[in-house]
């Protein structure tokens, strides 16, 4: 709706600019599981764990394979010259030596993966399983938000969205040039909080119109309010000039 000569008025839908579903890249039993839904949580910060002990068996196996054929492989190259075991014994013993390394590798990274760490500081909005439950490789087990920044976004009509693109109206999903963050400025305001605005910055533009409604979902961001906390999931009105 108009509110000015210039001015429309839009009502906003609130999102995390980063998001991620996250789970283990390997299957085992829930060992440790401290967090909780509100938590939250920093960069690197340990979410989840399986129990080890699987893991750690199958590396100490890795382990001496890998010593052993290292050992084969070693005898077999200062032997090599001399003549006195073939070439085709000496490539095998190199295959079964690269072929163990390959494996301890493996056993390595299982171990690691054993653990659930933050990929980027965030809010846990969701946990999907409970401690000491099987979980499968690659099973939802948290869902994590990063509310510092937040996605602001509207539906508008192609009408008025041509004039929020760059490249002679041309709809891009790239990020907004300086000029175009110049010549569009939005404000948005939260209810039960209308007497305070934050200025928004353009983030990005959809390519393609909603089959229903014909608008262009616009994306703004902003940095989280200092008065109160906004949560993804929440609404706004955002007035774009």
């Amino acid at each position: 709706t108009g509110i000015g000569e210039e001015i429309r008025r839009f009502p906003a839908t609130i999102e995390a600019s980063k998001q991620a579903e996250l789970g283990f890249r390997v299957s085992g039993q829930l060992k440790e599981l401290p967090v909780r839904e509100g938590d939250v949580v920093e960069e690197g910060q340990v979410l989840a764990r399986l129990d080890p002990t699987d893991f750690e068996i199958a590396l100490e196996d890795r382990r001496a394979a890998f010593e052993n054929t290292q050992r084969n492989f070693r005898r077999a190259a200062e032997l090599i010259d001399s003549g006195s075991i073939s070439r085709l014994d000496y490539d095998r013993m190199e295959a079964e030596f690269r072929s163990a390394r390959a494996s301890l590798a493996q056993a390595e990274a299982n171990l690691n993966y054993a653990t659930l760490r933050a990929p980027f500081r965030g809010r846990v909005a969701r946990r999907y399983v409970d401690n000491f439950e099987e979980v499968l490789a690659k099973q939802r087990v948290l869902y994590l938000q990063d509310t510092d920044m937040l996605d602001v976004i509207i539906a508008m009509p192609e009408s008025v969205v041509r004039s929020v693109t760059v490249n002679d109206g041309d709809l891009t999903r790239e990020p907004a040039t300086d000029r175009a963050a110049a010549d569009v400025r939005a404000m948005v305001s939260f209810e039960d909080h209308s007497d305070i605005s934050y200025a928004l910055r353009i983030k990005e533009v959809s390519t393609r119109a909603d089959a229903d409604t014909q608008t262009f979902a616009v994306t703004f961001t902003m940095p989280q309010p200092d008065e109160f906390t906004v949560l993804p999931g929440m609404t706004a009105q955002v007035d774009v000039d």
